[in-house]
């Protein structure tokens, strides 16, 4: 038994130590069994190799096997989505750099496997803002009903873009997915004081209205920020 663990520990190391030397023939041996493209291979293993390469020589080490582990298995399951891959390369690298290390949780991994491109595009647009404008668009019960119903659930514009329902459904969307995995706070009780900030919001949701047919409804504004772990996976990841 003892011979096995001692055997186990050595092969452990050794793919610690490969990784670390020539991530692109590491990753070779971990993907060969799939069927993957040698390019989208290659191309994740130059991804690992240009973030390791920023890392100062005195501050590279060996990753935790519960971070590097289960992110290079589940990159083989994501490596043909190559914003996913990116993200998987970063997770490796600073978790072998010494002056981050310590900040990776296991978690990440998992939370890597479940973000879409849209989730990605709204974390790198908030990542340096304190507060983001939300809006919602809600209209009165009916006449003897106290309260009010949701025409349109809380979303997020990151540009001006042309009048498109399905992406604004789709940041609602985006929204309560990051909210889901703990990566952002949206509130409705709170809102920016700078009214300019909401103006395209109010322009998509006028147009959403319309289209809905739904006269009498109201906006209704809110904000959107990174929670403490948020900031520490976009730190880290993105």
């Amino acid at each position: 038994m003892d011979k096995i663990k001692q055997s186990q520990s050595a092969g452990n190391d050794a793919v610690m130590t490969q990784m670390n030397n020539c991530p692109i023939t590491m990753v070779n041996c971990i993907f060969g069994e799939l069927q993957t493209s040698p390019d989208v291979i290659a191309a994740y293993g130059n991804n690992i190799t240009k973030y390791l390469s920023t890392i100062s020589p005195k501050n590279i080490i060996s990753p935790k096997r519960s971070v590097v582990g289960p992110a290079l298995e589940a990159a083989r399951w994501y490596v043909d989505e190559e914003y996913k891959r990116e993200i998987f390369a970063k997770l490796i690298a600073a978790a072998s750099n010494r002056e981050t290390s310590d900040a990776i949780q296991d978690s990440f991994v998992e939370i890597i496997k479940q973000l879409s491109v849209q989730d990605v595009n709204i974390l790198k647009s908030i990542q340096n803002i304190e507060m983001y404008p939300i809006v919602s668009v809600r209209k009165k019960a009916n006449k003897g009903m106290d309260g009010y119903r949701m025409i349109l659930d809380p979303c997020i514009i990151l540009e001006p873009i042309e009048k498109d329902e399905v992406k604004i459904f789709t940041d609602s969307v985006a929204l309560v997915n990051l909210q889901r995995l703990g990566l952002v706070v949206c509130t409705m009780s709170e809102h920016i004081t700078r009214q300019e900030l909401y103006e395209v919001l109010y322009e998509q949701a006028l147009y959403i209205q319309k289209q809905k047919a739904e006269l009498g409804a109201f906006y209704h504004k809110g904000l959107v920020r990174l929670t403490p772990y948020g900031k520490s996976f976009v730190q880290l990841c993105l």
